[in-house]
């Protein structure tokens, strides 16, 4: 017989409610909105939320010594790959934070898809997701239902891998916000009419991004790693940034197989600019200025000035195995 908890005196259910752990609250915040409302207000709040989207999907409830990690697949997702199950049954475990599993389980609720999971998972700690990784196998889905799968998300950091369709690339920064970084891995044309708004864009190497591009976008820290942009296109972006372009940026690097790919002087060709050869410290600071700044050491740098008096520094490095830029803005 099971135990009357909604017949219990608040003052009562509230004792009891105190004594369970997150796992008893999130099956109790499953049976009522009456039960859910008092859960949200004992459950322990995680670290983060991450999300996994891939063949399979999986969201990761991060806390400080432990994590439950909910896999989401049913016969229905065998039987039609292309179709994101609408329910189904979902698998949790536990793990403690050495990487033991500690508890195993299983969860089947009607007509409650993995969006209502996630959705169900914000509410209930009041968070939105921190990390969203979006691998390859995703794209033997419809793009439609992965569309209503992320559609309206608020997301800290997304990354997107390397093999993802251009279609499916272009819907998947047209549905969530992204408010810190976009790791965006590999596409093979560029994405008309998007806006770059996080904090943060870095790339691993794509062809198909021209500076003036890059001028448009509007991000703290901009990393597009292997690039074939020409020393003729960091001049032209030097002398955009002096007239006022990229203003919120702090941080622009790229790099080039090729060692002798860039050279110093076409890049500064025609600025005016002080050459710094002792060693100094650069701090970038960190996301919302939580955290330590990261400290990049500067000699051999060059500085030039905005129209409106902020500093950029300009190092160019050739070595062995490859060529970097990198432009600092000191504000």
């Amino acid at each position: 017989m099971g135990f009357p908890l909604l017949r219990l005196p608040q003052l009562a259910l509230i004792v009891v409610l105190k004594q369970m752990n997150t796992i008893g609250l999130i099956d109790l915040s499953l049976c009522s909105k009456y039960l859910s409302f008092f859960a949200k207000k004992y459950i322990k709040k995680p670290k983060s939320l991450v999300f996994f989207a891939d063949g399979e999907f999986q969201i990761r409830i991060k806390f400080q010594k432990s994590q439950f990690i909910f896999t989401f697949y049913s016969e229905e997702s065998i039987q039609n790959g292309s179709e994101i199950p609408s329910s189904g049954l979902v698998e949790m475990r536990k793990y403690s934070g050495w990487g033991c599993k500690i508890m195993q389980r299983s969860f089947e609720k009607r007509n409650f898809g993995i969006r209502k999971w996630l959705d169900f998972f914000m509410a209930l700690f009041n968070m939105d997701l921190k990390d969203l990784t979006i691998r390859d196998s995703v794209s033997r889905f419809d793009i439609l239902s992965v569309k209503n799968l992320l559609n309206g998300l608020k997301i800290e950091n997304l990354r997107i891998g390397f093999f993802i369709d251009d279609s499916f690339v272009k819907m998947i920064l047209e549905s969530v916000k992204v408010t810190r970084l976009l790791y965006l891995q590999s596409t093979s044309s560029f994405i008309e009419n998007q806006k770059f708004e996080m904090d943060e864009l870095r790339t691993n190497s794509i062809d198909w991004i021209s500076m003036d591009q890059i001028l448009t976008i509007d991000c703290r820290i901009i990393d597009i790693g292997y690039s074939k942009l020409t020393n003729e296109d960091f001049n032209l972006f030097l002398k955009n940034w002096r007239n006022g372009s990229n203003s919120k940026l702090e941080m622009f690097q790229a790099r080039n197989e090729n060692k002798d790919f860039w050279n110093k002087e076409s890049i500064l060709d025609g600025q005016e600019y002080r050459l710094y050869m002792e060693h100094r410290i650069f701090c970038l600071k960190p996301y919302n200025n939580t955290g330590d700044p990261r400290e990049i050491p500067l000699h051999d740098s060059f500085e030039i000035t905005r129209n409106d008096g902020v500093k950029g520094s300009v190092i160019v490095r050739n070595n062995t195995l490859q060529s970097s830029f990198m432009f600092l803005v000191s504000k």
